[in-house]
C-alpha cells in the first residue's frame, strides 16, 4: 500500500450483477483473510475498506452491479468511507452479457466458482485509482493477437475479430483493412466505434513471424 492520502480512492471492487447478500459475504471473507496481509498499515487499510464496503452492502438488496468504492479519511486515523455508484443498464449489460471483458482476478460466489457473477477488487498501491479512469476515460487501441483481433484499454476489451494465417505483410495489411468494419466501442459512456489511428494500432504476443513484425506496415506497431 501506498502512503497515506487525504480522501484518495484505496479501493474498488467492480460487480457485474453478484446477489448482494453473495457479495456481502464475499467481503466480509476478504476481510477475514486481511487480517493476513503483510504490513500493519496494509492490514489497518483493508480491513477498514472491507468493512465500509459490507456495512454499505447491508442495505441493498438483489443484484448489484457498480462501482463499490472505499476513499481514505481526510485525516488520517479517522474513519473512511465507502459509496456506491450504480452502473447504468446499458454498462450492467454490457459487462454482463453484452460481451465487454474486465481484466483483473475475479472472484466468485463462495462455494459456487462457476459462478457467471463476479467481483474484482483493486487495492494495491495506485490501482483503484488507475482502475477507475482507464475503465471510464481511457483511450482504446486496436490490437491483434495471434488468434484474435481486439479493441480494448489496459483492463477492458471487446473481440472483434477472430485471426488466421498472418505471414506476410500483405496478408497483415489485408486483414487490418477487413477489420475495420468489425471494430466495437469500449467507451463507458459512449458507443463510438474505435478508429484505426497511426499510433493506436498494434500486434500483441507472441505467435508472429518474426519477417512480418520486421516489415510491419505504416501505422502497426509490436
Amino acid at each position: 500500500m501506498s502512503a497515506f492520502q487525504p480522501g484518495k480512492l484505496a479501493m474498488l471492487v467492480v460487480c457485474n450483477g453478484m446477489d448482494a447478500s453473495k457479495l456481502a459475504a464475499l467481503v466480509e471473507s476478504l476481510k477475514t483473510d486481511s487480517k493476513n496481509a503483510g504490513a500493519h498499515k496494509t492490514r489497518q487499510l483493508l480491513w477498514a475498506a472491507y468493512g465500509a464496503i459490507a456495512t454499505t452492502l447491508g442495505g441493498v438488496e438483489g443484484a448489484v452491479a457498480g462501482f463499490l468504492k472505499y476513499n481514505e479519511p481526510a485525516v488520517e486515523g479517522e474513519d473512511g468511507a465507502a459509496s456506491f455508484e450504480a452502473f447504468t443498464k446499458k454498462q450492467a449489460h454490457a459487462l454482463g452479457q453484452g460481451g465487454l471483458e474486465l481484466m483483473g482476478r475475479k472472484l466468485r460466489p463462495l462455494e459456487e466458482p462457476e459462478s457467471k457473477q463476479w467481483a474484482v477488487v483493486f487495492c494495491e498501491g495506485d490501482e483503484a485509482v488507475d482502475a477507475l479512469d482507464d475503465i471510464k476515460n481511457a483511450e482504446a487501441c486496436v490490437y491483434v493477437t495471434a488468434t484474435a483481433c481486439y479493441v480494448g484499454t489496459r483492463l477492458k476489451r471487446r473481440h472483434c475479430k477472430n485471426v488466421s494465417a498472418l505471414k506476410t505483410q500483405k496478408d497483415l495489411e489485408k486483414f487490418l483493412e477487413d477489420v475495420k468494419p468489425a471494430l466495437q466501442s469500449v467507451d463507458w459512456t459512449g458507443s463510438k466505434p474505435a478508429a484505426m489511428l497511426p499510433y493506436n494500432t498494434l500486434l500483441a504476443g507472441p505467435g508472429f513471424p518474426a519477417p512480418l513484425v520486421a516489415a510491419l506496415p505504416a501505422g502497426g506497431g509490436h
